[in-house]
């Protein structure tokens, strides 16, 4: 189904498929707008070294997806999806919770800014999981509540800004904790945004991180979580 969608049953907030409908070109001009952030972000997700066939659940306008090699981007925004299928992704509206996909048949699943939007991210996870083959990687990355630039996106968001919101930031040890519940286990950790949201942005090499040293992670604004789960059958 090369460059084409279908929908499924979607049940995530139909306040969050509006919002991102709505502000899907705002949304979009943001990464080119604000390169060399996106950049650090893309260098970090390509440290966690997606392979085969690759699944985003959340793809957004695939501005990541497009520069990772993702076959199938999933999105709840048919507005999106649009500007995802123009970059050459095979895309499907429906909703994370309930992938219309076979289970096993992905080596690597990617999500980008999606848990901080999605009601039930235990099922978002565990449907990663059901699609991903024996042995395959699921890789995460997000803003941490616990960095600088997640307390001042929070903040925003508290103050009414469109996107933020409508989103839910979690803390590294938070995130850590759901991905334990769901099975999976972290292989590797890649920071980046090492400065404030305040400061002059440039372009960084992503630092590896151990797992288990929060305190580290905290630093970056962004990060890249590559794990896997040893119990998929």
């Amino acid at each position: 189904m090369r460059n084409s969608y279908s929908s499924s049953k979607i049940s995530q907030p139909k306040e969050i498929e509006q919002t991102f409908d709505l502000y899907a070109e705002d949304f979009d001009r943001w990464f080119s707008e604000n390169k060399k952030i996106y950049l650090s972000e893309l260098y970090a997700l390509q440290a966690c070294r997606p392979y085969g066939r690759i699944l985003d659940v959340g793809v957004g306008t695939g501005v990541f997806a497009s520069k990772l090699g993702v076959e199938v981007g999933i999105d709840v925004s048919a507005v999106m999806l649009e500007k995802s299928r123009k970059r050459g992704i095979d895309v499907v509206q429906a909703d994370v919770k309930a992938l219309p996909l076979r289970s096993r048949s992905f080596n690597t699943v990617i999500s980008t800014f999606t848990i901080c939007f999605v009601n039930h991210v235990q099922g978002m996870l565990e449907e990663a999981c059901r699609v991903l083959k024996h042995g395959g990687m699921f890789v995460l990355g997000e803003i941490t509540l616990d960095s600088a630039w997640g307390k001042v996106y929070s903040k925003r968001g508290r103050a009414g800004h469109r996107f933020y919101s409508k989103a839910s930031f979690f803390t590294y040890s938070q995130t850590v904790k759901m991905l334990s519940s769901s099975t999976f286990s972290i292989t590797s950790v890649y920071g980046t945004l090492d400065f404030g949201p305040e400061d002059e942005p440039s372009v960084e090499t992503p630092t590896e991180l151990k797992p288990d040293d929060y305190d580290s992670v905290s630093r970056f604004g962004f990060i890249a979580i590559a794990s896997t789960s040893p119990f998929m059958n």
